[in-house]
This record gives structure tokens, sequence and C-alpha cells, in this order.
């Protein structure tokens, strides 16, 4: 609940938390929602699509996470999680 995560254009996914889209559209502007792949900062979403498959989780936290992520995230922000070899 409180994300939506849309097309905007050709391999670039937008990530909407509480409304607010995670970039304006340029490539030089840094994310508002930040987004992570098992602690990896892939928030430049030119190409941030990945395949989601064989995954744990996904943790969504709502709000600023500079603290939590280490990024000025200002929205909130995406980790996903892929699941662990057995």
């Amino acid at each position: 609940p409180g994300l939506r995560i849309q097309e905007q254009s050709d391999n670039n996914p937008g990530f909407v938390i509480r409304g607010i889209t995670s970039d304006s559209g340029s490539a030089q502007q840094g994310a508002r929602v930040s987004l992570y792949y098992n602690g990896v900062d892939i928030s430049r979403t030119r190409g941030a699509y990945q395949d989601l498959f064989d995954l744990e989780r996904i943790e969504v936290v709502k709000g600023p996470q500079a603290t939590l992520f280490g990024t000025a995230s200002a929205v909130g922000a995406v980790n996903i999680i892929s699941a662990r070899p057995k």
C-alpha cells in the first residue's frame, strides 16, 4: 500500500510513494525515491528494471530515508531483496 510502479517511458520506471513520483524525467536530477537491489543503490531510474523472480521480499520505507540508506531520498526507499540459495 502506498507504492505504485509505472512505466514513464521505455526503460524508465517510475516509483510513486504517497502520490509523489521518483523523478522529474530529467536524467541529471537525482531520484526522490531511492531504489536498492540487495542493498545496492540503483536509484538512477534509467535502466532500473529488474527481473522480479526468486524474491524473498520487497521493503518499502516511506518518508525521508537519508539516515537509514545514506542517500537523500526525500520521499522514501524501495529495497528489493532476492532469495538466498538453498
